[in-house]
């Protein structure tokens, strides 16, 4: 049967329905049927809500297809990102609402040496623009802001930010068709229209090309809005965080042509560090029609009021207060710095400290008294309050934690990574609880990263809370201690993933989530993520479906590590990994895992023969799989081939 002709039919079952209740209805007009006539009218309502359901759920099904990033916009609604601080970066907000409801704005900037000369920038005719500054200049926040104010005022607006530790985000392929589907489900006569794209161009709704997504979907979306002249407003935040430059180069083109392409009543709103390779698709999107701006040309005076309001603020609440003096001093230290300014005041309010004897007054002192005005400066600062001895095994402890921070596959809560690490004690014999200290050593990082003070099992993920941390952490030319080995990580996390799959506090074992029958596919197990999270949980999932990822990235494996792996393919403990996959939905990722062990084990090695059996068995065997996790045994198991090494 064909999904849309089914409901097609249900909708003009449901129309009939409702007019034969009107009909009726005209013909109960006396009291001795009113109680009649009511209990039709309540008919009536409920057919026309399931009406309403039904074809809700026709055009969420037919846009399924389209590649979609679930957590793009997040940032609209997570505490740690709520925009600018009330009250400031006034003049720029308001010049921007202007802008992108299609108004004429000129927007001031910093004066010119000629004092007779003003210095504005005109954006009257600019439909797009690039919104360029350095690391903690308050890009982001100002995106976010705008985007809460548009989508307040019922304005159709898209919001997509590049964010590292939401991979889903950073997948290049699923930009351009999520914009689209966001302004979709904002204006239902541009879903209606974007079901009929879908629709008539079923080939290519399935299209991992950005080039391609653009032609079919989002240009003939926006230009359909540009008939009944609707302001549509895209906001593309933290373009820079989308990868690497051989990955962002994917975006180019299609940026640049959506640029020239866009429509009068369309406006978008990129912002970005500058990058060189980013200059080269701002001068690729050229036109009469864009603009640039630099949060380095906004009002230095107006940047330094902002900042000085925001410490004011969040230091009100110090006892003793902060003098007038010190307040100044602070502000200026942040240079036109808001993630300086707003990392400082966390730092100087934690109260992690006080343990210790180490008040927020102190804090104050030291971030007054230490030496540069850089975030680089202050993160080290932040950093050496809390671990001040070089050598220390705390130290060597927090490397390795910081390390896994940085090159995770997707975030871990403390209490995940504090298992992670826990196989290592043999690594860190000075230290008796490896994974208490592991959970005690990021817990005093809270003015860094979010997360942190949370141990619980199933807790929030750790994330830095600025993209710079990362930065910071992996920055090869800097002098501190903290820089972490990305190689040496992911060998400690290759070596992780196999220790905990072997004997973590939840490992591999047959029927791992104790199902009672073969006869029900995975997708109706009830309450299968209550049984996932309970009988698997955060840790051993994220070792069963990334210890691949790390391989193809680690070095010198030791020898037991190699003995793990070998278990693994030529054991029953094969097929347990499998059901992991299986019933976590990540089938496919078994089978990349397993592409990437063969691209790393050596030619001639004695692993080889049984990870491309594996392979093989997991790539003819996917759809059972797949859709349910006894058929391993059942449908798979049965067909080896009698001279597989499996």
């Amino acid at each position: 049967f064909k999904l849309p002709t089914y409901f097609t039919s249900f909708d003009e079952l449901a129309d009939a329905l409702i007019e034969s209740f009107n009909s009726l209805g005209s013909d109960l007009s006396n009291a001795t049927v009113a109680s009649i006539w009511v209990d039709l009218q309540s008919t009536k309502i409920g057919v026309e809500h399931i009406k309403i359901g039904v074809n809700y759920l026709v055009k969420e099904n037919q846009l399924h297809v389209l590649p979609y990033a679930s957590n793009a916009d997040g940032a609209l609604h997570d505490g740690n990102k709520s925009g600018c601080f009330p009250g400031t970066r006034i003049a720029i907000l308001e010049a921007l609402q202007t802008w992108a409801m299609g108004d004429k704005v000129l927007v001031t900037l910093n004066p010119l040496p000629h004092p007779l000369t003003p210095n504005v920038l005109d954006l009257s005719q600019a439909n797009v623009l690039w919104l360029q500054g350095m690391a903690g200049s308050g890009k982001s926040s100002i995106a976010i802001s705008l985007a809460k104010y548009l989508r307040s005022a019922s304005v159709c607006t898209a919001f997509y930010r590049f964010e590292t530790a939401k991979k889903e985000s950073l997948n290049p392929s699923n930009l351009i068709t999520t914009i689209t589907l966001q302004l979709a489900k904002q204006n239902h006569a541009l879903e209606d229209y974007l079901v009929e794209l879908v629709t008539s161009s079923a080939t290519e709704c399935g299209s991992q090309d950005p080039e391609d997504q653009l032609k079919w979907f989002l240009l003939p979306l926006l230009r359909k809005n540009s008939e009944s002249l609707n302001q549509v407003v895209i906001i593309i935040d933290a373009l820079d965080e989308s990868g690497v430059v051989s990955v962002r180069k994917k975006l180019r083109i299609p940026l640049a042509q959506l640029a020239k392409e866009l429509p009068p009543a369309a406006h978008i709103l990129i912002t970005t560090r500058p990058e060189s390779d980013i200059q080269k698709m701002v001068d690729a999107s050229q036109s009469a029609r864009l603009s640039e701006l630099f949060m380095d040309n906004l009002p230095n005076q107006s940047t330094r009021d902002d900042i000085h309001q925001y410490t004011s603020q969040m230091l009100k609440e110090l006892t003793p207060k902060p003098t007038a003096e010190q307040l100044k001093q602070l502000s200026g230290k942040a240079e036109l710095s808001f993630q300086w300014a707003s990392t400082a005041c966390r730092y100087i309010m934690d109260e992690d400290d006080k343990n210790k004897g180490v008040g927020p007054t102190t804090r104050l002192r030291r971030t007054l008294e230490s030496s540069g005005s850089t975030l680089d400066s202050l993160y080290t600062m932040v950093l050496n309050a809390q671990f001040s001895d070089s050598e220390s095994p705390d130290l060597r402890l927090l490397r390795l934690l910081l390390g896994i921070l940085v090159v995770a596959k997707e975030p871990l809560s403390l209490h995940a990574i504090s298992q992670l690490v826990n196989v290592h004690h043999s690594d860190f014999n000075e230290i008796e609880d490896i994974k208490q200290e592991a959970e005690r050593l990021l817990g005093k990082l809270s003015s860094l990263i979010a997360g942190a003070k949370s141990s619980a099992p199933n807790g929030p993920p750790l994330l830095p809370l600025h993209a710079s941390f990362y930065d910071f952490l992996q920055n090869a030319d800097s002098n501190h201690k903290y820089c972490v080995d990305a190689a040496q990580t992911h060998k400690s996390l290759t070596e992780s993933c196999f220790a905990v799959m072997e004997s973590g506090e939840k490992r591999l074992m047959f029927n791992i989530c104790q199902l009672p029958t073969s006869f029900i596919p995975n997708y109706s197990i009830p309450d299968l993520g209550a049984l996932i999270q309970d009988k698997i949980g955060e840790t051993l999932s994220y070792a069963c479906h990334f210890w691949g990822s790390h391989l193809a990235l680690a070095t010198d494996l030791s020898p037991s590590t190699v003995g793990s792996i070998t278990a693994l393919l030529s054991t029953v403990q094969l097929l347990y990994w499998i059901e992991v996959m299986s019933l976590t939905g990540a089938s496919p990722s078994a089978v990349l895992s397993l592409k990437l062990m063969l691209s790393y084990v050596q030619p001639a090695s004695d692993i080889t023969a049984f990870a491309k059996e594996a392979l093989l068995f997991a790539t003819y065997y996917a759809i059972p799989i797949s859709l349910s996790t006894p058929h391993i045994y059942l449908s798979a198991v049965p067909f080896i081939p009698t001279m597989s090494p499996l």
